[in-house]
C-alpha cells in the first residue's frame, strides 16, 4: 500500500507540472500570436509634438501643443524632465494641466509621442515655467502684442507675433471673429498659433489679448482678414529610372524652361570625402548641359574639404564636375542678404552674392537622411546648400549666431523652412523647378566623409514645381518601403518631417500632391 500511495502522488505531480506547463504554452502562444498583430516592419517613432507652450497657474502649470499628423500616433506622454511620468494624453486632446506643483519653482516637462506599435519619440521640452500665485493687488493689464502677421492655409491660419515685456505677462487668448465660446490660450513665448478647423474661401478675424498672472486682460488686438483656401494639389512626377534620360524625361514633363535670356543655375551638393553619395557627373551631364546651366554651390560652415573656395572648386573638379559645366562657389567673394517675411525665427538669409547673378534655379537634390536635419532633400538644398557659410550657421542657430551649428532642433528645422522661401521669394517661384533623386539612400548626408552603407534599395527619381509636395512624396516613399526602417528611424529621431510642414504652414508650397509615374 505504501508503494501504491507514492505512485499515485507522484502521478498528481506529474499532473500537476503538465497543467502549469500547459497553461505557460498557452500563454507565450497567445503572446506571440497578439504581437504578430503588429506592425513588425514599423520601428520609427511618430514625429514630435510642434507650438509646445506653458501657462502657470497657481500650483498649476497648462502645457498646449499641436500633434503629429503620422496616420499610427496614439498619444503624448507627458513627464518632468527628470523622467517621472505625470501622464498619457490621448491623440487630439493636445493640452494638459499638471496640478500640485509648487509656486516660485521652475518646471521643465518632456512630451514624448507614441504610435499603435509603442514606438516612443526622443521628445521634445517645454521652456522652464514657474507656477505663481495671483497678485491681488495688480489690476494693471500687460501691453498688446505686436507685429502680428497671419499666413493662410487649407482649413487654418498661422498667426505669429511678439510677445509684450511685461514681467507679469502669462499669455495670449485668441478669438475668432469675437466669439468667445472658442478661446485659443499659447503661453508666453511661444509667439506662434495653428488656429484649424476653419472654412476655407471664409474670411477671418483673430482678436489677440494679452493676460497678466493676476488674471489682468488688455483691450486685445484685432488682425485679418486671413481666408484659408484649399490649395489644389501639386503634381509629383516619378520615374523608376534612375538615368540621364529618365532626368531628362522629368525635365520635359514639368514643362517649365527658362526664357531665353535667363541665366540657369543648377544647385548640387558636391560631397565630403572619397566615400561620398553626390551626385555622379555622368547621371547629371546631359540634363545640366540641355538647360545651359552652371553647376552651383557654397562652402561649408562645418570645416571639412570644402570648407574654403579653393579647395571646394579643387573638389570640384577632382569629382568630375568642372569637366561637364561652369562651376562656381557663390560665397567666393561676398555674400548677399535675402529678407525672410513672416518669420518666426529668421528676419534675413544670408547667401552667396553669386545667387544674384541667376535669374532660373534648377535645385537638384540627393534625397537621403541627416544626422541633424532627420533627411536631405529639396528644402534642406534650398536653404543650407544656398546659404554662405556664415549664413548656414544663422540657420542652425535660428538666427542667434553666425558661427556654430547647433541649436533647438525644432527651431533649426524651421529655420530652413523660412531660408528656403526667402529664395523663392526672391527669384519668383516661376523660376525653379525641383528634382531629388532617391538612390544610395543612406541614413547619412553627402556632406559626410564616412557615410553609412545604405541598407534600402534605391527608389527612383521625382520631379516637381513645388518642393515641399516633392520632398512629402519622397518621405511617403520611405515610409512605404519595406527596408526603409534605419532611415525612418534617423528621420524621425531629427524629427525632419517638420521642416516640411513648416515650409507648407509659411506657404512655401503644398503636403498634398498626385503623383505621376512616366514610365
Amino acid at each position: 500500500m505504501k508503494d501504491l500511495s507514492i505512485s499515485i502522488y507522484f502521478r498528481q505531480i506529474a499532473f500537476q507540472f503538465i497543467i502549469f506547463f500547459s497553461l505557460i504554452a498557452i500563454g507565450l502562444l497567445f503572446a506571440c500570436s497578439k504581437s504578430l498583430t503588429l506592425d513588425e516592419a514599423d520601428l520609427a517613432p511618430p514625429a514630435e509634438v510642434t507650438e509646445v507652450s506653458t501657462i502657470p497657474g497657481d500650483g498649476e502649470i497648462t502645457l498646449r501643443w499641436l500633434d503629429p499628423a503620422d496616420n499610427d500616433f496614439d498619444r503624448v506622454e507627458l513627464t518632468f524632465i527628470s523622467g517621472a511620468e505625470i501622464m498619457d494624453i490621448p491623440k487630439g486632446v493636445q493640452h494638459a494641466t499638471v496640478n500640485n506643483l509648487i509656486n516660485g519653482t521652475s518646471y521643465v516637462f518632456a512630451l514624448r509621442t507614441i504610435d499603435t506599435n509603442g514606438n516612443k519619440s526622443p521628445g521634445v521640452f517645454s521652456r522652464p515655467t514657474v507656477p505663481v500665485a495671483p497678485d491681488p493687488n495688480d489690476t494693471t493689464s500687460p501691453a498688446e502684442v505686436s507685429e502680428i502677421h497671419g499666413v493662410p492655409g487649407n482649413g487654418f491660419v498661422t498667426l505669429s507675433w511678439i510677445d509684450p515685456t511685461d514681467t507679469d505677462f502669462n499669455k495670449v487668448e485668441i478669438t475668432i471673429n469675437d466669439d468667445t465660446s472658442r478661446i485659443i490660450e499659447i503661453g508666453k513665448g511661444a509667439q506662434l498659433a495653428t488656429i484649424t478647423n476653419l472654412t476655407n474661401d471664409a474670411e477671418y478675424y483673430f482678436r489677440l489679448t494679452t493676460v497678466d498672472v493676476s488674471g489682468n486682460k488688455s483691450e486685445g488686438v484685432v488682425s485679418g482678414p486671413y481666408t484659408p483656401v484649399s490649395s489644389p494639389a501639386a503634381v509629383v512626377y516619378m520615374t523608376r529610372n534612375i538615368s540621364s534620360e529618365a532626368l531628362l524625361a522629368l525635365y520635359e514633363a514639368m514643362g517649365r524652361k527658362p526664357a531665353d535670356g535667363q541665366k540657369v543655375a543648377v544647385k548640387i551638393s558636391t560631397g565630403e570625402g572619397v566615400n561620398s553619395n553626390h551626385l555622379a557627373p555622368e547621371l547629371i551631364k546631359d540634363l545640366v548641359q540641355t538647360v545651359n546651366g552652371d553647376i552651383v554651390e557654397c562652402n561649408t560652415a562645418y570645416g571639412g574639404s570644402r570648407a574654403s573656395t579653393a579647395m571646394h572648386y579643387q573638389i570640384a573638379a577632382d569629382r568630375g564636375y568642372t569637366a561637364i559645366a561652369t562651376v562656381v562657389i557663390m560665397d567666393e567673394r561676398n555674400t548677399m542678404d535675402l529678407p525672410v517675411t513672416n518669420g518666426k525665427h529668421l528676419n534675413i538669409n544670408r547667401v552667396g552674392a553669386r545667387f544674384n547673378d541667376y535669374q532660373f534655379h534648377v535645385v537638384l537634390s540627393h534625397f537621403k537622411g541627416h544626422a541633424m536635419a532627420g533627411y536631405g532633400g529639396a528644402l534642406k538644398n534650398m536653404s543650407i546648400g544656398y546659404a554662405s557659410s556664415n549664413g548656414k550657421s544663422h540657420i542652425h542657430t535660428a538666427g542667434s549666431s553666425w558661427s556654430g551649428l547647433y541649436g533647438d532642433q525644432n527651431s533649426f528645422l524651421e529655420s530652413m523652412a523660412e531660408a528656403a522661401k526667402s529664395i523663392v521669394d526672391y527669384a519668383g517661384a516661376e523660376n525653379y523647378i525641383y528634382i531629388n533623386v532617391m538612390n544610395r539612400l543612406s541614413v547619412d548626408c553627402d556632406c559626410n566623409a564616412h557615410p553609412a552603407q545604405p541598407t534600402m534599395a534605391d527608389i527612383g527619381i521625382l520631379a516637381s514645381l513645388d518642393p515641399v509636395a516633392l520632398d512629402k512624396a519622397c518621405l511617403d516613399l520611405v515610409d512605404a518601403a519595406p527596408d526603409g526602417a534605419d532611415l525612418r528611424a534617423r528621420i524621425a529621431r531629427q524629427n525632419g518631417k517638420l521642416t516640411t510642414t513648416h515650409s507648407a504652414e509659411i506657404g512655401l508650397g503644398s503636403l498634398e500632391y498626385e503623383l505621376l509615374i512616366i514610365d
